[in-house]
């Protein structure tokens, strides 16, 4: 048990690294926040332990974002966001849902915004309501943020749960959210320009999951940005796509199975 709490932990670390890495290309992802108020910095390339954070939960993703020279912005779990003085964020607690998952927060900054910012959120789908979104404006407050738009629902991804990941788009500006849907199986790519969020995804096809756990597990981007990984159910399966940067377009190239209870997975760095 202690060792899967373990492994849980260095899996929600290896997301997020690979994650942020395909969003940010500066310092943006130097600080990381996790489970039972833990974190680490890699500011000065090592990484050193952090004992600050007010993330109470024992699993589940916690989203982490800090400006171009690695401090702190805030960060959030399923129901909180959370500034950089470790307090609560205005009017960013008590949403509409709490629940857990993999890779249940990710921050994307606004395209071409100083100040604004994405932070999504999608749980299992035991607890929640599929993929939803908040904006924070990091400029009120004196810094400390204000949540500005609360609990949006994706109506089209009414099904996704457990994995959300994103990247930038080949022109370096405009970024795509990729989600997986589980009940009109499907992947679910939407794309954030200047002007916002478009909200009605591209769409597609997934393999038929069948199983209550065909929900858990992670998305994973390659640096290339060229494949898609998605594992998921008991024992773990894994969909190997090609992605397209430019269109958002994903394709399905096969399935792989090895027997083993696993719930995450990593691309070399080549």
């Amino acid at each position: 048990m202690l060792f899967r709490k373990i492994a849980n932990k260095i899996l929600t670390l290896i997301t997020i690294a690979t994650l942020m890495s395909n969003v940010y290309g500066q310092r943006e992802a130097d600080r990381w926040y996790f489970g039972y108020n833990s974190g680490l910095n890699f500011n000065s390339g090592e990484p050193e332990v952090l004992y600050d954070g007010h993330t109470h939960v024992p699993y589940g993703a916690v989203g982490t974002v800090c400006d171009s020279i690695s401090n702190l912005l805030f960060y959030s779990t399923a129901d909180t966001v959370y500034t950089y003085q470790h307090t609560y964020m205005e009017n960013g607690y008590d949403f509409d849902y709490s629940g857990s998952g993999l890779q249940s927060n990710l921050i994307v900054q606004w395209p071409e915004s100083d100040s604004l910012y994405f932070v999504f959120r999608v749980p299992d789908l035991k607890d929640g309501m599929g993929l939803s979104y908040n904006i924070v404006d990091i400029s009120k407050n004196n810094g400390l943020g204000a949540v500005i738009v609360r609990d949006v629902i994706l109506a089209h991804a009414w099904d996704a749960s457990d994995k959300v990941t994103a990247t930038l788009h080949k022109n370096k500006r405009d970024i795509w959210v990729i989600t997986r849907k589980f009940r009109e199986d499907s992947y679910a790519v939407y794309l954030i320009t200047p002007e916002g969020i478009n909200d009605i995804p591209s769409l597609y096809p997934a393999p038929d999951i069948i199983g209550q756990d065909g929900d858990v597990g992670v998305f994973k981007l390659s640096y290339s940005k060229k494949y898609l990984f998605a594992n998921y159910g008991s024992p773990m399966t894994t969909e190997v796509c090609r992605f397209n940067s430019e269109t958002g377009v994903i394709e399905l190239l096969y399935e792989l199975s090895i027997g083993l209870n696993m719930y995450g997975l990593e691309f070399s760095p080549d």
